[in-house]
């Protein structure tokens, strides 16, 4: 990111966004504060194994289409992909469908 933005800056106060030094800094901070406690905080778990025995095998059952390897189960609750996939509006219209 530094790299990407090297050169050149006009000042900070001036810009849309933060420098990215700046925001490095705040997540940091936040990080040290706000979220330093949250892995032995009481009531904040990762579930892991409900994960695995829960969400997992649901995740095998569902329907497999061409969509799944980037919406996943949400494809389904979308529609039909050619209403909101430009791929597969151009591929449809392609094949005269």
């Amino acid at each position: 990111l530094a790299e990407a933005s090297s050169g050149a800056r006009q000042p900070e106060f001036l810009s849309t966004h933060p420098h990215p030094e700046t925001r490095i800094r705040a997540i940091d901070r936040r990080l040290d504060n706000e979220y330093a406690d949250v892995e032995t905080r009481r009531g904040v778990e990762f579930y892991e194994a409900r994960f695995q025995t829960r969400f997992l095998p649901m995740l095998g059952c569902a329907p497999y289409d061409e969509h799944a390897d980037v919406m996943g189960a949400v494809a389904d609750l979308l529609g039909d992909p050619t209403m909101w996939c430009g791929v597969c509006a151009a591929r449809a219209a392609a094949a005269g469908g």
